[in-house]
């Protein structure tokens, strides 16, 4: 699960979910939070399905909150 499905599953079905469940919305979500945060990041595409969530990312909690309050924006 990427850390963008980590946050969207906090949300409603509708309209959220189903909104970025449209791939070009949810590219457009993870471009924008890519664009807002420094590039230690990992994008993975495809049918690729990583290993590790959010909370197991070596995140500090400042970290971790900037980049939660940013894909809640």
């Amino acid at each position: 699960m990427t850390v963008v499905e980590d946050i969207l599953e906090t949300y409603p079905d509708h309209p959220y979910q189903q909104a970025f469940s449209i791939p070009d919305l949810r590219q457009e979500l993870i471009a924008h939070v890519l664009t807002k945060v420094s590039s230690c990041y990992v994008v993975v595409e495809g049918e690729e399905v990583p290993s590790f969530g959010l909370k197991s990312l070596p995140f500090s909690p400042q970290e971790r909150f900037y980049l939660e309050t940013l894909i809640h924006q």
